[in-house]
């Protein structure tokens, strides 16, 4: 569920994010810069504790009636982590919804608990007189625990260059957060194709059918890979890649 953010004003570190600064064309008569310009909905209010979300639409810009050639957001997380947002718009901005990401840093939300969010968003109408005009929009956030898996099933063997698939289940359904997993491979000879995309069970479910590609060899040779979703929740599992 999409949930609109209430207009709050926040003291705190600011995250700069991304700004889109650029030569504007000849101005024209503009009615004046407009309060409530834009707002800002989350996507995504829950987390699961520990997990990188890089890449993750978290929310949406939404941009009222007017063209602006500035949108800035600078993202305060309220963690105490180095983790901010990254926004696409075109330039100039029209009207329109455009999405928030995650920025990929690697962060992550160290304990389960509540934070208070705020997104410092100034901006700026094209054709209008200088100076931006701020807004700030709060959103309580909630990280949960992760889930424990159950059990794994992983093939002994695998013919090398076939595909083969490893099947994940936790112990209790996803939320709406979803659940993680997390694949580690020792694999010297590069014998296994990971794509390295967040793999998670979706809402509803105890499980979760991850497919892998394998490449041939010309001998017999080990992997391991090593499933978790929590740090003492490891599962190691040795497969065997054959050659033809």
């Amino acid at each position: 569920m999409k949930r609109s953010i209430n207009v709050a004003v926040r003291s705190g570190a600011l995250l700069i994010c991304i700004c889109f600064v650029a030569g504007c064309p000849p101005p024209t008569p503009v009615k004046p810069l407009i309060s409530g310009l834009f707002n800002i909905y989350w996507d995504q209010t829950d987390f699961e504790q520990g997990v990188a979300y890089d890449g993750l639409q978290i929310a949406h810009l939404n941009l009222q009636q007017v063209t602006c050639d500035v949108v800035v957001i600078n993202l305060d997380w309220g963690d105490g982590t180095i983790a901010n947002a990254v926004q696409t718009t075109p330039f100039p901005t029209p009207p329109g919804t455009y999405p928030i990401y995650y920025k990929p840093t690697g962060s992550t939300f160290p304990a389960v608990t509540q934070y208070q969010t705020v997104m410092h968003a100034f901006a700026h109408q094209v054709g209008a007189p200088p100076g931006n005009t701020p807004m700030d929009f709060s959103q309580t956030i909630t990280t949960h625990p992760r889930t424990p898996i159950d059990h794994v099933v992983v093939p002994a063997s695998v013919v090398g260059g076939k595909a083969f698939n490893i099947t994940v289940d936790v112990t209790t359904p996803a939320q709406s957060w979803l659940t993680r997993v997390d694949f580690k491979w020792k694999d010297p000879k590069g014998l296994i194709v990971v794509n390295n995309q967040p793999v998670s069970v979706q809402r509803g479910l105890y499980e979760v059918v991850v497919p892998f590609q394998t490449k041939a060899t010309p001998k017999n040779e080990d992997v391991e890979v090593t499933i978790s979703t929590l740090p003492d929740n490891l599962i190691a599992k040795k497969i065997k890649i054959k050659s033809h």
